[in-house]
């Protein structure tokens, strides 16, 4: 576990900073995140993670949200040193019907590649990337490496008819959280929790845990209940999402791994 974990405040700067390994001052992206339809993206002067993963002779996927550029084909992830994607291009969308909508443009975003899966309709977002991660692992020739970039939507929030969708029966099995709107977001993360044991147990099963290490993170702190309309709790730290104090910039993040020495 990470205990002074840092990361940027907004989700889009966090993640130019890990494909980078760059500062994203040092790249242009720390100002915002980036909208559906924006003309910009992460430049394409810089050499991504994956790429440098591909020249070691990685297989490498990312399955879940990008959110680094898409108004040119040559900026998604395609073009950026991933074997494939499925998963969204912009900064958010629903859970179920996979529209995203922000300044007034609607539009569907879950792909396979380039090409819309209208065969995930109604599909919950994060039962699509777990069972999608686990499809990868299940089919990699392990004499490969493997990168494989897990980025899940949950527990942002979608749209707005719609903020915090769950599935039914796991909002009902947390009738113990007095707040609808808290138990909700629980509900969301216990659907995540679920698909990353779920991952993990495929890793075992084909004998690549033992050589595999994970990290999880966290792109900013929560938005608590009034920002985005979602219920987070950064409590006791001040602030939430986009802001700069701890709230905003200390997340949630660990790195598991057996090749790793625990050192108390």
């Amino acid at each position: 576990m990470l205990n002074r974990y840092y990361v940027n405040p907004i989700c889009t700067p966090s993640r130019s900073a890990l494909m980078t390994g760059k500062y994203p001052i040092h790249t242009g992206m720390q100002h915002t995140v980036l909208y559906a339809m924006e003309p910009r993206g992460l430049p394409l002067s810089e050499k991504l993670l994956p790429q440098y993963l591909k020249d070691l002779g990685y297989a490498n996927h990312i399955v879940g949200k990008w959110h680094l550029g898409h108004y040119q084909q040559r900026y998604t992830p395609l073009q950026r040193g991933f074997d494939s994607h499925t998963g969204f291009w912009t900064g958010h969308h629903h859970m179920n019907d996979h529209t995203a909508v922000e300044h007034g443009h609607w539009g569907l975003d879950m792909r396979r590649d380039y090409d819309v899966a209208y065969d995930l309709h109604g599909k919950y977002t994060t039962h699509v990337i777990g069972s999608e991660a686990i499809n990868i692992v299940h089919d990699h020739n392990t004499s490969v490496p493997l990168f494989l970039y897990v980025a899940h939507a949950a527990v942002h929030s979608a749209n707005p008819y719609d903020f915090l969708p769950a599935p039914d029966e796991t909002v009902a099995q947390l009738d113990h959280i007095e707040n609808y709107r808290r138990r909700k977001f629980a509900a969301m993360m216990v659907e995540l929790d679920s698909t990353v044991g779920s991952l993990v147990e495929a890793l075992h099963a084909r004998g690549m845990l033992e050589n595999t290490i994970i990290v999880f993170s966290s792109d900013n702190g929560g938005p608590a209940d009034g920002f985005n309309n979602n219920a987070a709790s950064n409590w006791p730290l001040r602030g939430v999402k986009n802001t700069l104090w701890e709230g905003g910039v200390r997340a949630a993040g660990f790195i598991w791994s057996p090749l790793l020495q625990n050192v108390s």
